[in-house]
């Protein structure tokens, strides 16, 4: 049984979890694109650095730590590399009409 304090910050929980559940089912539509990779991972990052997570900010920066990690080259383990590194990305990214004029490269 949750207390009540755990019910106050759920609907915080909700909302940090609604930013990837967002992207999780951009990137199960059908006609889904590698070039969405960089783009949606941005917007994550960007998102949840302007979510006021009161009551939830460990879950809030472990989350950013993980985004940070696995997309953005902070793990260690080799097969995890910058995702604006990974040329696939890069070039589907650069193509893809729909997102032309659009910033998404770290400087």
């Amino acid at each position: 049984m949750l207390k009540s304090r755990e019910w106050a910050i759920l609907p915080t929980v909700v909302a940090l979890l609604k930013i990837f559940a967002d992207v999780v089912n951009l990137c199960e539509k059908e006609d889904s694109s590698i070039s969405e990779a960089i783009p949606s991972a941005k917007s994550i990052m960007i998102t949840l650095e302007k979510t006021d997570c009161k009551g939830v900010v460990e879950l809030k920066e472990a989350l950013q730590q993980n985004m940070n990690r696995y997309f953005y080259g902070g793990d260690v383990r080799q097969h995890f590399i910058s995702i604006e590194k990974s040329e696939l990305h890069v070039i589907a990214t650069l193509l893809d009409p729909r997102l032309k004029k659009r910033d998404f490269f770290t400087k």
